[in-house]
């Protein structure tokens, strides 16, 4: 996925090196890995409401599971109408996939 200046392949060792570094010159504090704005980039594509499918295809992934059993369930909101006593209905939200109850 990564070249060096040469064209050659850059190995996961030297990947991480040079987002640390990159991470590290930005003054961004903290740990960081190069799979966390993958993660992040596919989070705020699911709360702007892009369909899946168009966000399964940005992060190359040939069918839409991944996307939607590893990275959507990470951080998107459920969202459902739950009747009201006498006035229709309101809105519950809760996070996927990470036990927490609606709210």
């Amino acid at each position: 996925m990564f070249a060096s200046k040469v064209g050659t392949p850059l190995g996961a060792r030297n990947v991480r090196r040079a987002f640390r570094s990159i991470i590290k010159r930005a003054g961004i504090a903290g740990e960081w890995t190069p799979r966390e704005p993958r993660t992040s980039f596919v989070s705020l594509l699911s709360e702007t409401g892009m369909a899946i499918e168009e966000t399964s295809h940005l992060v190359g992934h040939s069918s839409t599971v991944v996307t939607e059993t590893v990275y959507r369930l990470e951080s998107r909101p459920v969202i459902r109408a739950v009747p009201e006593s006498g006035t229709g209905t309101r809105t519950v939200s809760g996070a996927a996939g990470t036990g927490r109850k609606p709210t």
